[in-house]
């Protein structure tokens, strides 16, 4: 399994649902104007898009690749970096696009697979509920794959972009060469897969990417981010956490009713901490 680390700049983006979009429908800008204020889990936006967002009044919590704890680990050298040659979204699509963001090529070993990493003992707390949204653009520089599929937070088969096979229904189409956008709320996506509990926690693999196994295919993300909307910022929220029902959660970040025999993260309010029961 090799470790693949992304810098600041790159970035993971969202777009609409149904067949072609724009880059403007897939800023980060119009997103916010759309949504309004809430706290953004960055997995890959653009420094400046960020500085905009809290200027504005939103948090931004970051959870995305970094030089320390958190990674993209690409298993058995399915992918490589990709060519980042056209430029995506970013902001608001037009003066603030982004030229560095996340790329991945397939290499010829007849299948690939890559997951957005936050190591043991760095979880971060999250408010999640099913108004919370998941935002991803995503194009090809080269090759499209056929489909592309996504798992998130607790790894469960989610869905895909286009018909991926064996991973649950088809949300939005497959990527071409045009930027388009996924932002789906929770509570659809679990109507879609038919039933999902999310964690309260963003631990190990929270975004998995499978692209097929065709030599050269291509698939390139940007402005990527989960989004709860309202006043749910974790620093600024005054909880009661001694007094707070307690939920526990593997290491695999799935619900687990009666922990035993092994490590659990357990969840009081907004403080998450791994015990051993």
């Amino acid at each position: 399994m090799k470790k693949f680390t992304l810098f600041a700049g790159m970035a993971l983006v969202a777009l609409g649902a149904s067949a072609q979009f724009t880059m403007e429908d897939g800023s980060v800008k119009a997103f916010a104007e759309k949504y309004g204020k809430g706290t953004y889990y960055s997995i890959g936006l653009s420094e400046y898009s960020v500085e905009q967002l809290q200027k504005a009044g939103n948090t931004v919590v970051e959870i995305g690749p970094n030089d320390a704890d958190r990674n993209v680990w690409i298993w058995d050298a399915t992918f490589e970096g990709g060519a980042t040659s056209i430029p995506a979204p970013g902001w608001d699509g037009e003066e603030n696009m982004d030229f560095e963001y996340a790329s991945y090529t397939v290499t010829n070993v007849g299948w690939s697979g890559l997951g957005y990493n936050i190591a043991d003992g760095s979880d971060v707390a999250a408010k999640f509920t099913d108004d919370t949204r998941f935002h991803l653009c995503y194009a090809t520089t080269a090759t499209a794959p056929a489909a592309v599929g996504l798992k998130l937070l607790a790894e469960t088969a989610l869905f895909g972009l286009g018909n991926f096979p064996d991973n649950g229904p088809s949300v939005a189409p497959a990527p071409t060469e045009d930027w388009q956008t996924l932002d789906i709320s929770f509570g659809d996506i679990s109507k879609s897969v038919g039933g999902w509990t999310y964690p309260q926690t963003i631990a190990g693999n929270y975004m998995v990417v499978l692209a097929g196994g065709v030599t050269g295919t291509n698939i390139s993300l940007d402005n990527a981010f989960f989004f709860t909307p309202g006043d749910t910022a974790i620093e600024g929220v005054e909880a009661d956490d001694a007094n707070a029902p307690v939920e526990y959660f593997n290491l695999q970040g799935v619900k687990v009713a009666n922990p035993e025999g092994g490590l659990f993260i357990k969840v009081q309010g907004n403080k998450a901490t791994k015990v051993v029961l």
